[in-house]
C-alpha cells in the first residue's frame, strides 16, 4: 500500500509540464491522469490475478482486457506527452497486451493454441502500423475552438503545436487568456507562464498571469503545479522588480504591524490583571509570559527585515521608537538617529520617492483581482494624508472613490485591458493625473504606475509625486461650464466662500469670458472680485482638453500668482506655442521651490477638519498610549511600579524559601549518610567483638581441657560476615566523605595489640583490621 501511495503521488507531482523543453525532457506531458489510472489498474490486475486467477480465469481475463483497452484508448484520445513517439509506445503498450489476451481468450474457447501464435505474429505489427499513423495524423487534424467548452486537456492539445513551436506565439497568449476569462481553469496559466517565461522571455509578464490562481483548494496536483510556477517566476522578478520589492516589502511591513498589536492586547490584558481579584497571580504569570513571547518574535521579524533592508527609514524608525516605548532609551535613540541619517543621505541621492528607503513616500496598492478589483489594499501615511484618508480605513475604500465621477464608466475597463496587455514598454512613468481626495476635491500629482504579481495576487503599485498648486487652481467642467470637480481653494479665489461650488457654472464669475476663446490654447487675463480684499484681483485662465471616449472635458486653470501671471503675459507677447503654457504651469513644488508658494495668511479659514500626523504614527503603541489622559497615564505607571515591588518580593521569597529547602535537604542527607555509616561500622563492630571472644573461649577451653560452650561453626558464622562487610565499607566509602569518622576507613587510626605476649600498641585502618581478622582466624 505504502509503495502504491508513493508511486501515486510521484506522478502526480514530478511530472514536467513545459512545452519549452519538450524536446529535451521527452517525458514531458501535460497532465498526470493516464499514468495514475495506469499504475492503480496495474496494482489492481495484480491483486486481483493473485485471487481470481484459479478458480475463476475468465472473468479475470475479461476484467484484464476491459483495464488495458480503456487504458490504451485513453492514451490514443488524450496524448499526454508532447513526444509522439513516447505516445506512440505507451498505446501500443496497453492496446498490444489487451489484442494477445483477446487472441488467448479466442483459443481457450478453440482448444487451439496455433491460432494464437499466427494471429500475435501477423496482427500485432499491423496493430502497431495503424497506432502510429493516428499519433501522426491526429494532431495535424486538431482545430482551436474559442466558442463551445472544451475540458482544459483538450483544450491543451489544440494550442500544442503552437506552444511547441520555437517562435513565440502571441495568438496563443490571447487564446488561452480568453479561455481562462470564460471557463476559469486554473492549470490552463501554468502553460501560459511557461510559453511567456521561456518562449516570449517575459518573466514579468509570466508571473502576472500565473499570480491569478490560487493553489488553494482540493485538487493536490494541480495546486502544487501553480505554487512550483509562482514561486519559481517570483525569484526570478524579485532581483529587479522594484515594484515586487515594494510588495514583499509592505506585506512583511504588515506582519510586523499585526504583531505589535497582538503586543498591545498583551500589555491590556496584563494591566487588567493588575485590576483583577480573581486569579492574580496566575493570570498575570501567563500575561508575563505572552508578553515575553510576542516581544522576541517581534524583534526577530525586525533584525530579519532590518538585515534584508538596512536602508528603510520607516523600519528603523519603528524598530527605534518600539525600543523607547519598551524603556530602552538608548538603543531606541540610535535607531532613529539612523532613521534620520537615512533621509538626509537618501536625500541628497535623490531617492526620497522610493519607499523602501523613504518613510514619507506616497504609495497606494491597488487590486488587479477579479474578485475585488480596484479595492485599496494599502496607503502609505503621507499618500492617506494627501488623500484626506484615515489610514486605518483605507481597504474600506475603491479606487472609484479617488476618481472623478465622469471617468468611472470606463476607468475599469481600460485597466483590465492593460492588464491583459500588459508590456513592460507600456508602464506609466510621470504621467500627470487628478485625483479626488475623500471630500470631492481635485488633487494634482504625478503618477508611476507598475503591476506586479505575488502570492496568488495581482497589484497595481502606484508612486505619486503631488503637484502643489504654485499660484494656481482647477476645475474640471463640462462644455457648457458646469463645474464637475474642483480643488479646494478654487472658491476663494474666484470670490465664493462656499466650501464647494460643485454644480455651478463657471462662466457665472466672468460672464464676458466664453468657452470658444480659451479653446485657442492661449491663457485669458480677467479680474474678480475679492471681499476680503475689498478689490478686484486680476487671475488667468488656460483650458486643456480632454476626451473620454465620445465625450469632451475640460480642465481649466486658474492663475493666480502675480509671478506665474507676469510670466504667462511675456510668453504671450513673444508668441510662444501652446505647449509653452503648458509646460509653465507643470511646475512642482519641491524642497527647493517651498518658498516660492504663496502666503497662506490670505487663505479663509478651513471649513473641514484637517488630518494630522506625526512619527509616532509608526509606533502602533504609541498611538494606543496616546489616546489615555494624563490621569489614566499615571494610574498605569502607578499599578507598573507596585507591580515591580511585587514582583520583588516574590523573587526574595522564592530565593529564601529555596535556601531553606536546601539547608533541609543538606541536613537530612547528612543525616542518613551519618545512620548508614554508624549501622555499617556497628555491624563490623559486633562481628569483631563477637569473632575475639569466642576465639578466645574455644582457645583458653582447649588449653585447659575443658568443654567449650561455642564450637568452630559459631566462630565461622561470624567470620562469614566480615567479607561482605569489608565490601560494604569500599562501595559506600566516597558517600560517607561527610561522616565525621570516615579517617577510620582508609587512615591507620585505630590501637591494636600485635601480639597477647608483648604490650606494643600498633595502629591500623578498618579495611585492614577486617582483612587480618578474616585471615589469620580462618588460618587458626
Amino acid at each position: 500500500m505504502a509503495l502504491f501511495l508513493l508511486g501515486y503521488f510521484k506522478e502526480g507531482f514530478s511530472y514536467n509540464l513545459e512545452h519549452a523543453h519538450a524536446n529535451k525532457n521527452i517525458k514531458s506531458k501535460a497532465h498526470p491522469k493516464i499514468d495514475i489510472h495506469n499504475k492503480t489498474f496495474t496494482a489492481l490486475l495484480v491483486l486481483l490475478y493473485m485471487f481470481l486467477s484459479d478458480q475463476h480465469y475468465y472473468f479475470y481475463l475479461c476484467i484484464f482486457i476491459t483495464l488495458e483497452a480503456f487504458l490504451g484508448f485513453s492514451y490514443l484520445l488524450s496524448f499526454p506527452y508532447y513526444s509522439r513517439v513516447i505516445n506512440f509506445l505507451y498505446v501500443y503498450q496497453e492496446l498490444g497486451p489487451c489484442l494477445v489476451a483477446i487472441f488467448f481468450a479466442f483459443c481457450l474457447f478453440l482448444e487451439n493454441g496455433t491460432v494464437l501464435i499466427v494471429m500475435t505474429i501477423f496482427l500485432l505489427p499491423i496493430l502497431g502500423v495503424v497506432v502510429y499513423w493516428i499519433v501522426l495524423t491526429r494532431d495535424d487534424k486538431i482545430v482551436i475552438d474559442e466558442e463551445n467548452y472544451i475540458p482544459v486537456e483538450n483544450f491543451e492539445r489544440m494550442c500544442r503545436n503552437k506552444l511547441l513551436k520555437a517562435k513565440p506565439s502571441k495568438k496563443v497568449v490571447k487564446i488561452i487568456q480568453n479561455y481562462y476569462e470564460r471557463f476559469g481553469m486554473k492549470i490552463i496559466l501554468v502553460y501560459l507562464a511557461n510559453h511567456l517565461n521561456l518562449k516570449h522571455e517575459k518573466n514579468k509578464n509570466a508571473l502576472l498571469e500565473i499570480s491569478k490562481a490560487s493553489y488553494e483548494g482540493s485538487d493536490l496536483f494541480v495546486n502544487f503545479q501553480i505554487y512550483k510556477c509562482q514561486k519559481h517566476l517570483e525569484s526570478l522578478n524579485e532581483n529587479f522588480s522594484e515594484g515586487l520589492k515594494l510588495k514583499i516589502f509592505i506585506k512583511s511591513l504588515g506582519k510586523i504591524k499585526t504583531l505589535e498589536l497582538k503586543l498591545c492586547d498583551k500589555i491590556i490584558f496584563l494591566l487588567g490583571c493588575f485590576q483583577s481579584k480573581i486569579s492574580f497571580i496566575k493570570n498575570t504569570k501567563i500575561a508575563i509570559c505572552q508578553i515575553h513571547k510576542t516581544l522576541s518574535k517581534l524583534k526577530k521579524k525586525y533584525i530579519k527585515m532590518l538585515e534584508k533592508y538596512p536602508q528603510s527609514e520607516i523600519l528603523n524608525e519603528m524598530f527605534g521608537s518600539l525600543h523607547i516605548m519598551l524603556g530602552k532609551y538608548e538603543s531606541g535613540s540610535k535607531y532613529i538617529e539612523k532613521s534620520s541619517f537615512l533621509h538626509k543621505e537618501n536625500k541628497k541621492k535623490n531617492e526620497l520617492l522610493t519607499f523602501l528607503s523613504n518613510k514619507n513616500a506616497h504609495i497606494m496598492l491597488i487590486s488587479a483581482n477579479k474578485k475585488d478589483f480596484g479595492r485599496v489594499l494599502y496607503l502609505s501615511r503621507s499618500m492617506s494624508i494627501f488623500l484626506s484618508v484615515i489610514q486605518t480605513d483605507s481597504t474600506n475604500h475603491y479606487l472609484k472613490d479617488f476618481i472623478p465621477k465622469v471617468f468611472h464608466d470606463t476607468h475599469y475597463k481600460r485597466m483590465e485591458m492593460s492588464l491583459k496587455d500588459f508590456n513592460d514598454d507600456k508602464l506609466f512613468t510621470n504621467i500627470t493625473l487628478f485625483l479626488c481626495d475623500s471630500y470631492g476635491f481635485l488633487v494634482e500629482c504625478s503618477l508611476n504606475i507598475d503591476c506586479v504579481g505575488y502570492d496568488s495576487s495581482v497589484t497595481f503599485v502606484v508612486g505619486a509625486s503631488p503637484i502643489r498648486n504654485i499660484g494656481r487652481e482647477t476645475a474640471l467642467i463640462t462644455t457648457d461650464g458646469d463645474i464637475l470637480n474642483h480643488s479646494q481653494r478654487l472658491p476663494y479665489f474666484l470670490g465664493d466662500y462656499c466650501v464647494s461650488i460643485k454644480g455651478k457654472n463657471i462662466f457665472a464669475y466672468f460672464p464676458w469670458v466664453s468657452c470658444e476663446s480659451l479653446l485657442t490654447g492661449i491663457p485669458i487675463f480677467t479680474y474678480v472680485y475679492r471681499e476680503d480684499m475689498k478689490k478686484n484681483v486680476k487671475i488667468g485662465l488656460y483650458l486643456q482638453v480632454k476626451e473620454k471616449g465620445t465625450k469632451t472635458y475640460y480642465l481649466l486653470y486658474i492663475i493666480h500668482d502675480e509671478s506665474l501671471l507676469s510670466t504667462l503675459n511675456s510668453e504671450i507677447a513673444k508668441n510662444s506655442k501652446p505647449k509653452k503654457f503648458t509646460y509653465i504651469l507643470k511646475l512642482e513644488v519641491t524642497e527647493e521651490t517651498e518658498d516660492l508658494l504663496p502666503d497662506k495668511s490670505d487663505c479663509p479659514p478651513k471649513t473641514l477638519s484637517s488630518l494630522e500626523t506625526n512619527n509616532s504614527e509608526y509606533n502602533i503603541i504609541g498611538s494606543i498610549l496616546e489616546i489615555a489622559t494624563k490621569k489614566q497615564v499615571d494610574k498605569i505607571l502607578k499599578l507598573l511600579k507596585y507591580t515591580k515591588i511585587l514582583i520583588i518580593f516574590y523573587f526574595l521569597a522564592a530565593i529564601i524559601s529555596n535556601t531553606i529547602i536546601f539547608v533541609a535537604l543538606n541536613e537530612e542527607v547528612n543525616h542518613s549518610i551519618d545512620f548508614k555509616a554508624i549501622n555499617t561500622i556497628a555491624k563490623a563492630n559486633t562481628n569483631l567483638v563477637y569473632i575475639s571472644f569466642i576465639a578466645r573461649y574455644i582457645y583458653l577451653s582447649h588449653s585447659f581441657n575443658e568443654t567449650s560452650v561455642f564450637i568452630y561453626e559459631d566462630l565461622e558464622n561470624y567470620l562469614s560476615n566480615l567479607p561482605s562487610i569489608h565490601d560494604v565499607i569500599i562501595s559506600n566509602a566516597e558517600e560517607w566523605t561527610y561522616w565525621n569518622s570516615y579517617d577510620i576507613i582508609f587512615k591507620d587510626t585505630l590501637p591494636v595489640y600485635q601480639n597477647s605476649s608483648s604490650t606494643r600498641v600498633a595502629k591500623i585502618n578498618l579495611l585492614d583490621l577486617i582483612s587480618s581478622t578474616y585471615k589469620y582466624v580462618i588460618y587458626i
